[in-house]
């Protein structure tokens, strides 16, 4: 028996994890970034789990090593933040063993449903957005990120994509010597698309583990949250009776910068929504948890610190001892207004503006260890490169979609730095379609 207690670099997620993408296919995890272990449309979740490659992965991490495909893991950890793989290392116990096969079944399900969403955001891509895919189709778009890794299909797939259907092979199978997905071992779910609760396989998965009483489990969403309905069903009606469930809302904005990337959805409804939820949490059901996860680039990070304090001064977020992901950000897909390509006209005021985010979060939450969001982001812009092949192309891109929508990037920002606005403006002026 390997005592992983004194491995550097194990990770307990081949063993007690298991991650189905929006295209079907199955991976570690969200952080893997290596080639499919297999596809949920042809195979049943044993032959993935225990195939050839998954079982490499497996005697890699006994043997101390670092997979590759798990580099994003790595490159947190080397800059200092703590990663996937350090946040499940507390599900590991002292005992157990660990071998090339995993046998005991799973805790923790990780379900993107498909690319089906009502929005269109600029923020996305088609492995993300059925809607967002037609649209890089009809612009042409797929053609100026044929580089990125989640494009690497061709654009027909994506607009396609929602339309397939996957079989929930071994739901719920409780023979002696093997588990299926779905068992009464599952000790949490984390739900995301696409958008989730458009999803048929949400609603069946649902109903498939109330059916079996299989509701002492933590569910969590990541969602667009612009609705809480789906075919005349109220989904905190149905969710509200496990043991926990966190909604994870997928915003970058407040007000018409939320409108400007989210683009389809309305702030009044989430608005609604928030305040449905809300009252629905304060009537008893203190099992329901409001969080937020933002995508963010130097191009928003100001409109997400409006956005958070938004959530938390008016009592949507809860400072309490359930808070430490509450406030979640990750990088935007598109390297032109990530922040390691921070223009260097802003870097300080993008700075200035991660130290106020700082002060404000460890002021609010004195008695709450929350995430560290920021210290990463800091890192990169530090460290950041003026591109401007790079923010060319970006702009270009956000150029076809406000073409599309009928929007203005200038319409919602206004930066502080001095010459910077015009500087911006003069691009979109430039490649305006």
């Amino acid at each position: 028996m390997v005592n992983i207690r004194k491995h550097k670099n194990f990770c307990p997620m081949p063993w007690m994890h298991f991650y189905k993408d929006t295209d079907h296919t199955v991976k570690l995890c969200c952080n893997d970034r290596g080639a499919p272990l297999g596809n949920f449309q042809d195979s049943t979740f044993e032959e993935i789990r225990n195939n050839d490659e998954y079982k490499k992965i497996r005697k890699q991490f006994l043997n101390d090593e670092r997979p590759e495909r798990c580099k994003a893991c790595w490159f947190d950890e080397d800059n200092g933040r703590h990663s996937l793989r350090t946040s499940f290392l507390s599900y590991t116990e002292e005992n157990q063993e660990y071998t090339e096969v995993a046998t005991d079944p799973i805790t923790y399900l990780d379900y993107r449903t498909s690319n089906l969403c009502n929005l269109g955001c600029k923020i996305c891509i088609p492995h993300f957005s059925s809607k967002l895919a037609q649209i890089f189709k009809n612009k042409n778009l797929h053609k100026v990120n044929k580089n990125n890794p989640l494009l690497d299909k061709d654009i027909d797939f994506y607009v396609d994509l929602h339309k397939s259907r996957v079989k929930l092979n071994d739901i719920g199978n409780e023979e002696v010597t093997t588990y299926g997905i779905l068992s009464p071992f599952l000790s949490k779910i984390y739900f995301a698309g696409g958008e989730p609760i458009l999803s048929d396989e949400h609603w069946n998965i649902l109903d498939e583990l109330i059916e079996k009483n299989y509701t002492r489990i933590k569910l969590m969403y990541n969602t667009n949250f612009t609705l809480l309905t789906y075919k005349g069903r109220n989904l905190l009606d149905t969710v509200k009776q496990f043991k926990e469930v966190v909604f994870n809302l997928s915003l970058d904005g407040i007000e018409k910068s939320f409108e400007y990337w989210r683009t389809g959805g309305k702030w009044q409804d989430i608005q609604s929504n928030l305040d449905y939820m809300k009252s629905v949490r304060d009537s008893g059901y203190d099992n329901v948890i409001i969080g937020v996860t933002s995508a963010v680039g130097w191009m928003n990070f100001k409109e997400v610190f409006r956005l958070h304090k938004y959530l938390v001064d008016n009592g949507y977020i809860v400072v309490n001892e359930k808070a430490e992901t509450a406030l979640q950000m990750q990088p935007v897909l598109y390297k032109g207004v990530s922040f390691e390509y921070t223009p260097k006209q802003i870097k300080d005021e993008i700075l200035d503006c991660l130290d106020e985010y700082d002060e404000w979060r460890d002021s609010t939450f004195k008695s709450v260890k929350v995430l560290d969001n920021t210290s990463i982001l800091r890192n990169l812009v530090n460290n950041s490169i003026h591109d401007e092949d790079k923010l060319d192309e970006w702009v270009k891109h956000n150029c076809a979609l406000d073409d599309h929508f009928g929007t203005k990037f200038d319409n919602v920002y206004n930066f502080r730095t001095e010459g910077f606005n015009k500087y911006l403006q003069d691009k979109f002026n430039r490649f305006k379609v």
